[in-house]
C-alpha cells in the first residue's frame, strides 16, 4: 500500500508539469516566456525525484502521510498529485482500451532506413548532435518511410452519415463503390526544423523518396524553418519536390524565429510552394474539385479571416486542410473536412515502452501526438515530423508519409 501511494504520487507530480509543459507550448505566447516555464518545469519536476529520497532516508519517513505529517504545508500537494494520477492513469486505460485506428486509414508498408548509412557520412553538425548520437536507440538520423491507403466517400458527407449510416464491416460507409474509385497520391511533410543540425544530404534522401512515389500533391505542415542561415537550403532541397497538381504549405511556431515572415514564404514560392492558409483553393482532378485551406493558428492568425467558402460546382468535392496543430481538428470538423493533415507534435519524441509519449505541446496532452484520428468522418493523420531543434528520438523514428487517397461515390 505504501508503494502504490508513493507511486501515484510520482506519477501525479510528474504527469501535472508535464501538462503544465505540454499546454504551455500549445499557446502563441513569447519565446522567452515558454521556455522561462519549460526550464522552471524540468526542474520542479526533477528536483523532488532527486531529493526527497534523499530526504526521506535522513528522516525515516516511509509513506506520503507520514510526508504530510511532517511538512502540513505539502498536504494540498500531495492530494493534486494523487488526483491527478488517477486522472492521467484513467484517460491511458481508456485509449489503450477503446480508442482504434480509424478503419478508414489503412498502413500499407513501411520502409526503414538509417539514412547517415546511405549517405556514407556523418549528418549531423554541432557538440550537441554529435553527443546525442552516442544516446542507445537514437533515432534522429534515420527515417520512416509511411504508406497509407484512405478511403473517402463522396456520398458520406464530411460531418455527417451517408444514407442511412449503416456501415460495411470494414468500417466503411455502405455506398463505397470499390469499382469506381480514383486515386490521389499525396505525400506529407512536417516539421522539417532546418536549424543545420541536420544536414542537407538527410532532406535529399527525404525528397528522393517523395519523387519516387509521384505524388500528386506535396504539403508540408509547418516548422520549416529555425534559423536564418539555412533559408537558402529551402530552394536547394525543396525544390526538387515534384507533384503533378501543386505543393503546398502552412507555417508553424518554430517559422517564427525567422525574423523576416516575407523572406521565407518568398523563398517557398521561389521553390514552386503556394501558402495554404487563409484562402480557399480549389483544384480540377478527375472530375472531382479539390479543395484546400491551411490553418496556422495560433501562430499566424490568416485563418481567422477565412472567407466563405466557394460553390462546389459539378462532380464530386474532396475537402482537405493543412494545419500545423491537430488542436485545430474541432474547427475542421465545424467546417467538415473531409482529411486533416497536422503535424508539430513530434510523436512525442521519445516514446517510453507501454507508455507511448508523455510530452506533446498540445492542449490536449498526448492525446494527438501522433498516427490518425476519426471525428465525425473527418479524418485526421498527425505526423511524427521529419526532425526537431532537440537531437534526439526515441522509439520514434522520423516520419514521411506517402498516402493513396481512394476516392467513390456520387456528386454531392
Amino acid at each position: 500500500m505504501q508503494l502504490l501511494l508513493w507511486m501515484m504520487v510520482t506519477v501525479g507530480h510528474i504527469g501535472w508539469w508535464c501538462a503544465v509543459f505540454n499546454r504551455t507550448h500549445a499557446t502563441a505566447w513569447p519565446r522567452g516566456w515558454r521556455k522561462l516555464i519549460e526550464y522552471a518545469a524540468i526542474v520542479v519536476t526533477g528536483a523532488p525525484l532527486l531529493l526527497v529520497p534523499v530526504m526521506l532516508w535522513r528522516t525515516g519517513i516511509t509513506t506520503a502521510g507520514e510526508l504530510g505529517d511532517a511538512w502540513p504545508w505539502l498536504r494540498p500537494y500531495l492530494v493534486i498529485c494523487s488526483i491527478v494520477a488517477c486522472t492521467f492513469t484513467s484517460e491511458w486505460v481508456w485509449r489503450k482500451l477503446f480508442e482504434r485506428r480509424p478503419a478508414r486509414i489503412r498502413r500499407t508498408g513501411q520502409s526503414y532506413s538509417r539514412v547517415e548509412q546511405l549517405a556514407g557520412q556523418s549528418l549531423v553538425e554541432g557538440w550537441l548532435p554529435r553527443l546525442f548520437r552516442w544516446v542507445p536507440g537514437n533515432q534522429f538520423t534515420h527515417l520512416a518511410v509511411e504508406r497509407f491507403e484512405v478511403r473517402v466517400d463522396a456520398e458520406r458527407p464530411a460531418g455527417g452519415k451517408s444514407g442511412n449510416g449503416k456501415c460495411s464491416d470494414d468500417g466503411q460507409s455502405g455506398s463505397f463503390d470499390p469499382t469506381r474509385i480514383a486515386r490521389l497520391r499525396i505525400a506529407q511533410l512536417s516539421d522539417l526544423h532546418f536549424t543545420g543540425q541536420l544536414r542537407p544530404e538527410y532532406f535529399h534522401e527525404v525528397v528522393k523518396q517523395v519523387n519516387r512515389f509521384r505524388p500528386d500533391l506535396v504539403f508540408i505542415t509547418g516548422d520549416i524553418a529555425d534559423e536564418s542561415k539555412c533559408l537558402d537550403w529551402i530552394g536547394t532541397v525543396l525544390g526538387p519536390l515534384e507533384a503533378g497538381l501543386g505543393k503546398f504549405y502552412v507555417l508553424g511556431n518554430h517559422d517564427r524565429r525567422i525574423g523576416d515572415e516575407s523572406a521565407l514564404r518568398g523563398r517557398l514560392k521561389d521553390a514552386g510552394f503556394e501558402a495554404a492558409s487563409g484562402r480557399w483553393t480549389n483544384l480540377s482532378w478527375n472530375g472531382w474539385t479539390i479543395r484546400l485551406t491551411g490553418n496556422e493558428l495560433p501562430w499566424y492568425r490568416a485563418a481567422r479571416t477565412l472567407g466563405p467558402e466557394p460553390p462546389s460546382g459539378n462532380g464530386q468535392l474532396l475537402k482537405i486542410l493543412l494545419s500545423h496543430s491537430p488542436d485545430q481538428f474541432g474547427w475542421a470538423v465545424a467546417l467538415k473536412f473531409n482529411l486533416v493533415f497536422a503535424g508539430h507534435t513530434h510523436g512525442g519524441q521519445i516514446r517510453l515502452p507501454l507508455i507511448g509519449p508523455i510530452i506533446a505541446p498540445s492542449r490536449h496532452g498526448v492525446r494527438f501526438a501522433g498516427g490518425d484520428f476519426e471525428r465525425d468522418g473527418v479524418l485526421m493523420h498527425v505526423s511524427r515530423g521529419l526532425s526537431s531543434d532537440d537531437p534526439v528520438r526515441w522509439n520514434c523514428p522520423p516520419e514521411l508519409g506517402l498516402f493513396e487517397v481512394l476516392l467513390s461515390g456520387d456528386s454531392r
